[in-house]
């Protein structure tokens, strides 16, 4: 395999020195050629190993190395591909060492295949050495869109799919090698979505308050979904981040659960903690009686503006004693009622409230 070497003062002659022979000595005292920073020469595909140089002239970028591995004085990379030019006097002749770039180990990849995993390349051994990779991810067998870096994290896309990797290296000069990793196994489904917990916004509530539902650290991207429980039993209709304690609900625990997905993902459920809520306080107003308080005639119960939706219950009292069998809104005054005091209790319940009982004013019958 040829090295070349081109010659600054005549540019169409250039001195062929197959592998393994000798450079006969040439005048060649004339002005160097201007450089490009290089690493390693190609030749064909082969590559000439070299080292920095450390030339008085910045325009001498690298030094050939001989078969012995010492720089070669006079010699340098050119700036023309496949060439080196020569800076001083040969008188002895001169043995190059060409060395075969090549990998000698495959690529590799760590990690575990499964979507939301991260996969890593690991470039292999390659002589004479290099710092230089490209890569590029496969999808069985197709290549995957700017899937370019060391690290690939699987997605949903790869589900049930071999995944693989192509390395591409070279040094400067030098004409590219791929090398393509085995395939992985196949991608398996990613397990669970990642939900370390469920928090609520409050540690208390009471009716009126709204309570939100906070997914810890949810996994990015993941959709959620919400059920709240009364002491244990889902509540119909409430599916929402927030929940609005109502009447019901007092006296009794609240929890939510929150369910995560993502494609690619088997679903995740966490369960916050109960809180208790305290039953709540009726709104009351003090009863009134109409009607004529004379006997025979009809009294009625009114027992004003209480919290909505609440449930009455009736007392009629003579001369502060229950009058049995008038437990009605209604009360019709009899004979034992005259020169009497008569009076109302009512008593007013609602779910999730506690129980509170009014009276009202008493009356005289005649």
């Amino acid at each position: 395999m040829p090295f070349n070497v081109l010659f600054r003062s005549r540019p169409s002659l250039h001195q062929e020195v197959p592998a393994g022979e000798h450079m006969k000595s040439r005048d060649l005292n004339q002005r160097m050629l201007s450089a490009v920073a290089a690493t390693v020469l190609a030749i064909g595909g082969a590559v000439v190993a070299v080292a920095p140089a450390q030339a008085s002239s910045a325009a001498v970028e690298g030094q050939v190395l001989d078969a012995s591995g010492k720089p070669i004085k006079g010699i340098g990379i050119g700036d023309a591909p496949g060439y080196a030019y020569t800076t001083s006097n040969m008188s002895a002749p001169i043995s190059l060492r060409i060395l075969t770039f090549a990998t000698t180990a495959k690529p590799t990849i760590t990690g575990t295949p499964q979507v939301g995993k991260q996969l890593v390349a690991n470039a292999g051994a390659w002589t004479p050495g290099t710092t230089h990779f490209a890569y590029q991810w496969y999808r069985a067998g197709e290549k995957i869109s700017g899937a370019v870096d060391q690290q690939y994290i699987a997605t949903i896309a790869d589900y049930d799919k071999d995944i693989t990797v192509a390395v591409t290296g070279w040094a400067l000069g030098d004409s590219p090698v791929t090398a393509i990793s085995a395939p992985t196994a196949r991608v398996a489904w990613g397990g669970p979505v990642y939900l370390p917990g469920v928090e609520l916004s409050a540690s208390r509530g009471k009716i009126g308050s709204k309570l939100t539902a906070y997914a810890m650290d949810a996994a990015l991207g993941a959709e959620m979904k919400y059920q709240w429980y009364r002491s244990g039993k889902p509540i119909n209709g409430a599916n929402n981040e927030t929940y609005r304690v109502v009447g019901v609900d007092g006296g009794r625990s609240l929890k939510v659960s929150v369910t995560a997905s993502l494609p690619g993902y088997d679903n995740a459920t966490k369960y916050s903690g109960s809180i208790s809520i305290p039953k709540g306080t009726l709104t009351t107003k003090k009863p009134t009686i109409t009607g004529t308080k004379n006997v025979g005639r009809t009294l009625t119960a009114k027992h004003g503006t209480w919290t909505s939706e609440t449930k009455f219950k009736y007392q009629w009292y003579r001369s502060g004693k229950p009058i049995k069998g008038a437990d009605n809104k209604t009360y019709k005054l009899a004979k034992a009622d005259r020169s009497r005091s008569v009076k109302v209790q009512i008593t007013g319940s609602k779910t999730g409230y506690k129980s509170t009982t009014r009276y009202s004013s008493t009356h005289r019958i005649r």
